[in-house]
């Protein structure tokens, strides 16, 4: 396909790859190119025959999300009104609202996953040193015994700190799952959100069908 002639993207056509955008959500999946390939097979299939066969590419397609989005983004979007009608430009604005909030999510996901991986990590960090203080303190105590010497009272005092660590534990950990599973129902409820959207934006654009065919009658 990279080797073929590109296609022109025009405002029929950034709606087509907006649409399949929102609906894919190909951003932060392990398969990315497979998502974004099929994107491209999708608007590739409504081009017509006018194009003198040219298609659509893989990074021609990302590289036209990123201009709109960018141009979104920097409220520049009134640049890209001189072509096509004000139904195409409205439509373009409320996908890459969609689209927008697609990618912060998962810039929002990102960071909670690194958040929780470094907790993880810590806490692991802290039963290591828990357990090697406790092994030194031991050999400490068994070497005090083998020269003669009584060891410190110290083992409840141990056992209390002890309690209190697993105690913290428990407590970190009941708060990094409830983290995780506010996670899911926030993405549980975008998906909704998105799902409601492309209903509503379908319902308008039968709405604004109907009213035209009325207007050809």
């Amino acid at each position: 396909m990279e080797g073929k002639k590109s296609a022109r993207f025009s405002p029929k056509y950034d709606i087509s790859l907006l649409k399949e955008v929102v609906a894919r959500n190909p951003f932060g999946l392990k398969n990315s190119k497979e998502t974004w390939l099929q994107i491209v097979e999708n608007v590739n299939a409504l081009l017509s025959e006018t194009t003198n066969n040219a298609k659509f590419t893989e990074r021609g397609c990302r590289d036209n999300m990123k201009l709109l989005v960018n141009a979104f983004k920097k409220e520049t979007m009134a640049t890209l009104k001189a072509s096509g009608t004000d139904e195409e430009y409205s439509e373009r604005l409320q996908l890459l609202t969609d689209v927008v909030v697609l990618m912060e999510k998962k810039e929002s996901i990102a960071r909670e996953v690194e958040k929780s991986e470094h907790e993880k990590e810590k806490q692991g960090s802290d039963v290591r040193r828990v357990s090697m203080q406790k092994l030194s303190e031991k050999n400490a105590d068994s070497n005090a015994v083998y020269s003669g010497v009584a060891p410190p009272v110290k083992k409840r005092r141990m056992i209390n700190d002890y309690i209190d660590y697993l105690r913290e534990k428990d407590e970190a950990d009941r708060k990094l799952r409830e983290q995780e599973l506010q996670l899911k129902k926030e993405q549980l409820e975008l998906e909704k959100k998105v799902e409601e959207q492309k209903i509503q934006r379908e319902s308008l654009m039968m709405d604004l069908l109907h009213k035209m065919s009325e207007k050809l009658q």
